[in-house]
């Protein structure tokens, strides 16, 4: 009887063993299950393993134009999926943005993406996803029209070797172009008020008035009224007697016809030498040369003014 007893005691053990076992098995099987999902929900929305980036899409942007040399710009970009970490993209450049919402951005744009006319791609950057591949959206900037006020020097002379010309105005832009006679020349940006060129030697090849023109190219942009530039001749070497050096001579001596006013067999001759024979010139001598009378170098004779 003790020994049955035992037995049963013995599987009544065994059996408790296996069903607590078994318990356990079965607690912890489902505990894994249901965990697993979540653990696997959980690190796709934090680490982004099983989350999908918005890809940014741009339905405006403001302004959508703008004038050349205007300054710096803030750009506002309004549209959807937009992130705490997106970024405005204009041209090729990452500007800085401020985060508004999931459907507005904004973005510096510095001046000198902004100094002449061009179209420029704008784009919402989500990491590596880009807005660039929808239907893109363009900032378009505007050259002005070009004014000339002034030409510096106001006139050159004929065979000078490449004179540079300065030409103070508004509107001027690094793309800017002078024409002269209507056939451009290369030009230098200065600023926004200035530019500079070099005029050719077929520009001063005679003396005559040349026109010059600023033009800017598309967009926008335009030709300035006409502006003039004088050419003038150089002085030639004179071919009268005057204003030769002082160290040439008159020759031959200038023998002046006989007139009513005096005999027939006087002569007139001009005997200043050397000198040079000007508008300041002190009053020249006459020595009045008489057949009959002798004229002395002394002074003696009769003289003149004039």
């Amino acid at each position: 009887m003790l020994r049955v007893c035992g037995l049963w005691l013995s599987f009544a053990r065994f059996l408790a063993l296996v069903l607590g076992l078994g318990a356990v098995a079965l607690v912890n099987g489902c505990g894994g299950g249901s965990s697993s999902p979540a653990s696997s929900s959980g690190s796709g929305g934090s680490a982004g393993g099983g989350a999908t980036t918005p890809t940014p899409a741009i339905s405006s942007i403001s302004p959508a134009t703008m004038t050349a040399e205007s300054g710096a710009l803030t750009l506002t970009v309004t549209g959807s999926g937009f992130l705490s970490t997106s970024v405005v993209q204009v041209g090729t450049t990452a500007e800085p943005t401020s985060y508004i919402s999931a459907t507005q951005l904004s973005a510096i744009v510095p001046a000198t993406q902004l100094a002449s006319g061009a179209q420029l791609a704008v784009a919402v950057v989500n990491g590596s996803v880009s807005s660039g591949s929808s239907t893109p959206n363009y900032l378009r900037v505007d050259n002005p029209a070009p004014i000339i006020a002034s030409v510096s020097p106001t006139s050159e002379v004929t065979g000078a070797a490449s004179p540079v010309i300065t030409v103070t105005g508004t509107g001027f832009v690094p793309t800017t172009v002078i024409h002269v006679n209507g056939s451009e020349r290369a030009t230098t940006f200065i600023s926004s008020t200035q530019v500079s060129l070099a005029l050719t030697a077929a520009d001063l090849s005679v003396a005559a008035s040349l026109s010059l023109t600023a033009v800017n190219p598309a967009p926008g942009g335009g030709t300035s009224a006409t502006a003039t530039e004088a050419v003038v001749a150089s002085n030639p070497t004179p071919a009268s007697p005057i204003g030769r050096p002082h160290n040439q001579r008159l020759e031959p001596t200038k023998q002046v016809p006989p007139t009513r006013a005096m005999p027939a067999s006087m002569r007139l001759r001009l005997s200043q030498s050397p000198s040079t024979l000007t508008r300041d010139t002190p009053p020249s001598t006459l020595t009045w040369m008489h057949p009959h009378r002798p004229s002395f170098l002394d002074g003696r004779s009769p003289r003149g003014a004039v």
